[in-house]
């Protein structure tokens, strides 16, 4: 269900909502967020270590 609610949705460029459910991987989810490497650069800046990240926001936005 989910999968087909975010395909009829794709041509508008909707995002998921982060806290919820997605069948969208996270590269997918990263193309649509602009500024995704900016938010990397900052996390990279304000958690170096990864401390606060888990599996999502680790893969979003990897620390370089």
């Amino acid at each position: 269900m989910i999968q087909a609610v975010e395909g009829a949705l794709r041509p508008f460029g909707a995002r998921p909502h982060w806290g919820k459910a997605t069948g969208m991987s996270p590269a997918e989810i990263t193309a649509l967020t602009r500024r995704a490497t900016d938010c990397a650069a900052l996390r990279g800046e304000v958690d170096p270590t990864g401390k606060f990240g888990n599996e999502l926001v680790d893969a979003l936005f990897p620390i370089a």
